[in-house]
Formats: C-alpha cells, sequence, structure tokens
C-alpha cells in the first residue's frame, strides 16, 4: 500500500512526524485513559487499524470524548502514520491538531482524554484486543466470544462436534476454522451437503465406487482421510444412509460400491444443522446412536440478532471483502445495529453486495430504517383495527368502506415513506418500491 501524503502538511511537518523507521512490527499502546495498558500489534499481517468506540475497531476504547471511528492507524514505508477520520474532538500531537501524521516511537497522540503511542514491538504477547477471534471469525459480543473460546478449546480435541443454529449464522466458516486450528490443519476439509446431493447419487458420493472397467472413483470419506469432513444438515439424511454413515464412523472402514474389500478411512467429523436434531429424534426421523454419534460436543451458534454487537465488526469486513474502498458511513452501522437480520450473515453479506453493485445508497437507508422499525408494527396493527371498526359501525356499503380503508392506508404509508426519506420523493418512492411519478398521483390523491 502506497503511503498517503498528510493534508494537513503545515501543522503535520512542524511537528517532525515524517520519520522514517525501520520496517518492522510496532505496538499501538493507549498510555493514558480509560483503557490504559491496551495495546495492538500493527505489522505486516495487520497494517492497518481503526481506533474508536465502535464495535468494528481493532483498538476500541470507552473514552466518551473518543468518536465512534476517530482515526486510523497503518504501516507504511516510511513508518506508522495516523489518519484522523473526521472526528468530533480531533487527533492531536502536542498542542497541534494533524489530519495525518507520522508517529515516531516514543511520540504521543491524543484522541479525547486518551493518548495512545507507537513502541516498537517487545517479545511476548502480540496483541491485546477487545474482539474474540478463530481464525477468520471474530466477535465483540460476549456471547459469540464465549462460542469462539470453546471452539478453540475443542478444536484441539479431535472429538466430534455438532455446530447448531439458523441459517446464515456462519456455520460453516467456524467448522472451516476449527479444522484450520485444529492437529488435522495440513489435512483436507471436505463437505458433504445433505441436502443438495441427489438421494440415488449419495451413497457413492459418500464410499466412492468401483467402476465395471475397475477403475476407481473415491468417495468423500476417502478423500477427507487424514483431515475433516463436515457433513451439513445431516437430519435430511435418509435413515438407510445414516446407518451406514454411522457403521463407517464407528469402525473407521468404508466399503466402495461394487467392491467388496474394506478401505480404511480417518477423518474427524464436524456436523452443521439449523434443524432441532432432539425433535427429529423423537419423530425417529434421525437416528439416536448417529446422534450420539455425531454429537461429542454441541455448540449453538447465536443469531445476529442476539449479538449486535457484531453487526458493525461484520459489516465492515464484508465490505473490505467485497471490494468496497472506502469506510462504510456511520449512518448505515447505525441503522444495520437497529435491524433483526432475520437471514444473519448471509442477509447482510446480500445486502452488501446489492449496494456495492447498485449503489442505491438512499434506497438502502430507508429499506434498513424502514425494516428496523418493524418492532412498532402491533402498535400500527392496533390503529388499523380501530379504523376497521369505525368504518364498519358506520355501515357504509362495500365499495365506499373499501375506498374508505383504502384511503387511509395509502395516506399511512406515505407519510411513513416520506418520513423515512427525509421527505425525499425520489428516495420515498424507490424505498416503496413503485415508481416516482405513481408515487406523486397516490400523494396527491390524498391532498
Amino acid at each position: 500500500m502506497p503511503p498517503r501524503e498528510p493534508p494537513g502538511e503545515g501543522e503535520t511537518r512542524r511537528q517532525g512526524a515524517r520519520v522514517p523507521l525501520a520496517p518492522g512490527s510496532f505496538d499501538v499502546v493507549v498510555v493514558e485513559g480509560p483503557d490504559a495498558g491496551a495495546r495492538v500489534r500493527l505489522d505486516a499481517a495487520s497494517s492497518r487499524l481503526l481506533v474508536g468506540t465502535a464495535a468494528l475497531c481493532e483498538l476500541r476504547l470507552t473514552d466518551p470524548t473518543v468518536s465512534r471511528r476517530h482515526a486510523s492507524i497503518e504501516l507504511t514505508e516510511l513508518g506508522v502514520l495516523v489518519s484522523d477520520l473526521g472526528s468530533t474532538n480531533g487527533s492531536f500531537l502536542g498542542a497541534g491538531r494533524v489530519v495525518g501524521a507520522y508517529l515516531a516511537p516514543g511520540v504521543h497522540l491524543r484522541l479525547g482524554a486518551t493518548t495512545i503511542e507507537a513502541r516498537a514491538a517487545t517479545p511476548g504477547p502480540a496483541t491485546v484486543r477487545r474482539a474474540g477471534s478463530l481464525g477468520r471469525v471474530a466477535s465483540t459480543s460476549p456471547r459469540m466470544m464465549n462460542v469462539l473460546s470453546l471452539c478453540e478449546r475443542l478444536a484441539a480435541a479431535d472429538v466430534p462436534i455438532v455446530l447448531e443454529g439458523e441459517t446464515g449464522t456462519g456455520k460453516e466458516l467456524l467448522a472451516e476454522c476449527i479444522h484450520e486450528a485444529s492437529p488435522r490443519a495440513q489435512g483436507p476439509f471436505v463437505v458433504l451437503d445433505c441436502r443438495t446431493t441427489p438421494r440415488e447419487l449419495l451413497e457413492a458420493h459418500l464410499f466412492g465406487e468401483l467402476r465395471p472397467d475397475g477403475s476407481v472413483r473415491a468417495g468423500i470419506f476417502e478423500l477427507a482421510s487424514g483431515g475433516t469432513l463436515l457433513v451439513d444438515e445431516p437430519g435430511d439424511l435418509e435413515l438407510d444412509i445414516q446407518g451406514k454413515l454411522l457403521r463407517a464412523l464407528d469402525k473407521g472402514v468404508i466399503v466402495r460400491l461394487g467392491d467388496t474389500r474394506p478401505v480404511a478411512v480417518d477423518v474427524r467429523i464436524l456436523a452443521t444443522t439449523s434443524h432441532d436434531l432432539d425433535k427429529l429424534v423423537e419423530q425417529q426421523r434421525f437416528r439416536e446412536d448417529l446422534y450420539y454419534r455425531l454429537a461429542g460436543a454441541r455448540i449453538e451458534l447465536p443469531p445476529l440478532r442476539r449479538r449486535r454487537e457484531d453487526i458493525p465488526l461484520l459489516a465492515g469486513e464484508l465490505w473490505t471483502d467485497l471490494g468496497g474502498k472506502s469506510l462504510l458511513p456511520d449512518e448505515f452501522l447505525e441503522r444495520f445495529e437497529g435491524y433483526d437480520w432475520p437471514g444473519n450473515v448471509r442477509e447482510l453479506r446480500r445486502a452488501l453486495e446489492r449496494f456495492l453493485a447498485l449503489g442505491d445508497k438512499v434506497s438502502l437507508l430507508a429499506r434498513t430504517h424502514r425494516l428496523a422499525a418493524r418492532p412498532e408494527l402491533p402498535e400500527r396493527a392496533g390503529e388499523a383495527r380501530g379504523l376497521l371498526e369505525r368504518v364498519l359501525a358506520a355501515n357504509f356499503a362495500y365499495s365506499e368502506a373499501r375506498q374508505r380503508v383504502l384511503e387511509e392506508f395509502e395516506r399511512a404509508y406515505l407519510e411513513k415513506a416520506l418520513a423515512d426519506s427525509g421527505g425525499n420523493v425520489a428516495a420515498a418512492a424507490a424505498a416503496s418500491g413503485i415508481a416516482r411519478r405513481h408515487f406523486q398521483r397516490i400523494r396527491a390523491r390524498q391532498r
């Protein structure tokens, strides 16, 4: 990454901040303020970090005088570059407020009531972070951090694990991270998708086959040998296949279709499911013995609405992964945090993909604002019932009663859409999914 020229050249140069530093690792340390002692390692593997009070910041502060995303600090060829991100209270070197500056070791940078400095990295623990992580999965939510801590311990134990959770919570990614943190990390990671593999091909897919010409097609048990086999949605397997899967797991041996010779396999099993396997066992749709064979440990991933602290962190990571060139606006993150995301991380990713592809910022903001307002629906439902009762009590003819209800609905809907868009008709029409001209015609009828 080429170094950026600090914008406030007069201020920055007077601080003597363009001090070339030898490439290497640095610790960004909080030396004064409510978070004194916190530190984050800055090196080639993590060449840029955010400082602020928002959950997505790698150096997350609790100082109320620090902005949500106060500053960025990055390692460049010239040294440690700090850039103020338009903070409310500013960033200061000595008495001078800076927009961009290079930090020499021992030079103090003040952000609100917090003072930080860059120090040459010392041996020992690299980082004290506020976010928990396991591989590519990170969290600032206490609930999810407990999950990641447990997964990290289980990764080394080689026991089978069932990861449970709603669709889109990231179960498969977490399973892959468990594999990467395990002693089997150098072995293969193979996925069996029980939902999409055709029933008639499933046995050959699992165990392989000996073809009539004598050639062998390896099944996923053989492909995963020495590594990890992830069974996605085992509750969708037919009972006879469940039995064959159980025998393979118990014996560590499979027999290819069309063959009689046993083949030894060595796999660790992880399973992911959005089903309630206990209920499937009670309904005799899932073998109890297979359930106990798979569930050496059970871990439930919380849905996004129960770990809202992670929404800004995930949104920022996904935005970067998708190729977003700038930081997501705070207005996005604030509204994202107010929405329940029933599709969880997958839905969040799709929303960001649409915005990146279409650039429809106004529509996305209006949509998330409208969705976040859904908890108010019971109250609005009560208002709607009251209107219906009044119209019915008036004994209007059917056509007139219908017209009265429709007019009231249109008035309330347009009022809400315009409020969400700040009075912008074009944005309100786009968020409502109707043409602007039609929106204006409906609006005109209400006057």
